[in-house]
């Protein structure tokens, strides 16, 4: 099992790109409150609200002369809009998602490009999370239907009866009786697609980034936060060194004449060319001075454009 050094997100942090394509267009009303935490209380989130609605409320600036008195006006609605889908909300889970490359990759001395697409769960500007109109209550199950949406219908025909699924007359299909969000159809939240360039650095072995509020909400769930990760694959031949994470560890048996007499050890070859298999050949040379049981430590310097590769010959 190969070993991430987790301090290698830290020291690279800076160096990732991580950016959003349409950045502007992904609903997050945390930015919009200059909110830097989801975890804030709801308390606070009055506060933060107070505080920006004091600034562009528009009875301030009703006998202004001010040419931006519309560009206030719609500050203060949209912070108001913010407000309202975090307002009294449970925040929502972190949205998790990890993408695992294979391991030539992270030592190929290239950098790193990928392109990430992802569906995020935005929460309804109309109803606010909620899922029905403002002032309505939550629909109720439809009791014919049971909330399926379909009903079973039987009818006769040419003298046989025959009997099919159809849409439930009482809900109209929806599975549910009463008022609903006709923006999300009462789910609290619509999914916008997102895309994310990602740019690793050759050297960097792994890659978090957390992106405050920009998780999927869900009905009456506010937002919580989007962590994205990058960790290569687990490899069938090589582990990740955990002294320096840009060597790798290759463990091997090798019977115990072999080793006093000298052998010939292939080791696999990696590459991200599928095609490559043009594993390395080397000599090595013998030695008396060791026992079953003990481990010959071989080091290949420049294995890889980024590193060396240690062997770890155990003696059989």
């Amino acid at each position: 099992m190969f070993i991430l050094n987790t301090s290698i997100y830290i020291l690279f942090f800076f160096l990732i790109i991580f950016r959003i394509i349409n950045a502007n267009n992904t609903n997050n009303p945390y930015k919009i409150l200059n909110i830097t935490n989801t975890y804030i209380t709801n308390s606070e989130l009055k506060q933060k609200y107070r505080k920006l609605a004091r600034k562009y409320h528009p009875d301030k600036y009703k006998n202004s002369k001010n040419d931006n008195v519309d560009d206030i006006n719609a500050k203060f609605l949209e912070i108001t809009n913010a407000f309202e889908m975090l307002n009294n909300k449970e925040r929502n889970a972190d949205t998790i998602e990890t993408l695992k490359l294979d391991l030539a990759y992270f030592f190929s001395g290239k950098n790193i490009k990928y392109t990430h697409n992802r569906k995020k769960k935005c929460v309804c500007e109309i109803c606010k999370g909620t899922g029905v109109p403002e002032g309505s209550p939550p629909p109720r199950v439809c009791n014919v239907c049971r909330g399926r949406g379909h009903v079973r219908q039987s009818f006769a025909f040419g003298g046989a009866t025959i009997t099919m699924n159809g849409p439930c007359n009482h809900c109209g299909g929806t599975g549910y009786i009463g008022n609903y969000c006709r923006n999300c159809n009462g789910a609290g939240y619509l999914e916008k697609d997102l895309s994310y360039n990602i740019g690793i650095p050759t050297g960097t072995i792994g890659f978090k980034n957390i992106m405050v509020g920009e998780g999927d909400a869900d009905i009456n769930k506010r937002p919580g936060d989007y962590v994205f990760q990058v960790i290569p694959n687990h490899h069938p031949h090589f582990l990740i060194a955990t002294e320096n994470d840009n060597d790798l560890v290759y463990n091997v048996d090798v019977p115990l004449d072999y080793v006093i007499n000298g052998f010939k050890l292939e080791i696999p070859n990696l590459s991200i060319d599928t095609n490559n298999n043009n594993n390395l050949l080397m000599d090595i040379p013998g030695t008396g001075d060791i026992q079953r049981g003990q481990v010959r430590l071989i080091t290949v310097p420049n294995f890889t454009p980024i590193g060396s590769l240690i062997i770890n010959a155990k003696v059989s």
